[in-house]
C-alpha cells in the first residue's frame, strides 16, 4: 500500500499542517520548498523530489513494488 501525505506550512485542506516550519526544517526544506518525500515502512525517506513528475520515482517504486 502507499499513502501520500502533503506537509506544508499553509493550512490547506487535507494536508499535514507544519505552522512552525520545524518538521519542514529537519526535512531540509523551507516553508516555500515544494518537495515530495517517499518514507519506507521503516521510517527513512526512500526517495526525495522536488518534481512531482520526476521520471526517477517510477523506476525507484519499481525496485521494490
Amino acid at each position: 500500500m502507499l499513502v501520500v501525505h502533503r506537509l506544508t506550512a499553509q493550512p490547506d485542506p487535507g494536508v499535514l499542517h507544519d505552522p512552525s516550519g520545524q518538521a519542514l526544517r529537519r526535512l531540509g526544506l523551507t516553508t516555500t520548498d515544494t518537495a515530495l518525500l517517499l518514507v519506507r515502512p521503516d521510517g527513512h525517506v526512500g526517495f526525495r523530489t522536488a518534481e512531482l513528475a520526476d521520471p526517477g520515482l517510477p523506476a525507484y517504486l519499481a525496485r521494490w513494488l
